[in-house]
């Protein structure tokens, strides 16, 4: 995770146990960003983002993304995340 980027949402430790014959090594912590915790403005802001990027997220339009997700604080993945579940609902709107 990018420490440019703020933590949304409740942080929870992912944990899986490790049977005791296998040696011990950690795990990495992700925090869990839920869609409540995203604000309407930032909704409607990935809304047109995701519009203006025909609803695809390209390599090449990987900076582009990085420099919006900063703007709004929302990590890319979490932008990535609501394309990819929203683009058959909201693709077709006008």
């Amino acid at each position: 995770m990018s420490p440019q980027f703020p933590l949304l949402g409740r942080q929870h430790e992912r944990s899986v146990p490790i049977p005791p014959h296998l040696p011990s090594i950690e795990l990495p912590k992700y925090p869990i960003v839920s869609a409540s915790d995203l604000t309407q403005e930032q909704k409607a802001k990935m809304l047109v983002f995701a519009k203006r990027l025909a609803w695809k997220m390209r390599k090449q339009d990987e900076p582009v993304v990085e420099n919006f997700c900063a703007k709004i604080k929302v990590e890319p993945r979490v932008l990535k995340v609501r394309i990819n579940n929203n683009k058959r609902a909201l693709g077709n709107k006008p």
